[in-house]
């Protein structure tokens, strides 16, 4: 449990592990990416991550709409534009 006026880390390696029970390698988080060009490993990284995204919000919508009661869903659809 949090404290009083503690906010929980959410990041995209701890969505990832929770919504698709997988993990991130993030061994080029911290990399030097204004170097050019990038190296073969921060491309990967980068569309891993891309990829990651997508899978997440698909995941998270659908436990969204799985979870909502049907009348508040037209609004909620409306004001976050899902279609």
């Amino acid at each position: 449990r949090e404290a009083r006026g503690e906010r929980k880390s959410v990041s995209l390696k701890s969505l990832t592990l929770k919504y698709l029970d997988s993990t991130l390698n993030k061994k080029y988080q911290c990399s030097d990416w204004t170097l050019r060009p990038l190296r073969r490993g921060q491309l990967r990284y980068a569309v891993a991550d891309a990829l990651v995204l997508l899978r997440l919000h698909d995941a998270i919508r659908a436990e969204v709409l799985d979870h909502q009661p049907a009348e508040h869903l037209s609004a909620l659809q409306e004001d976050l534009a899902i279609t």
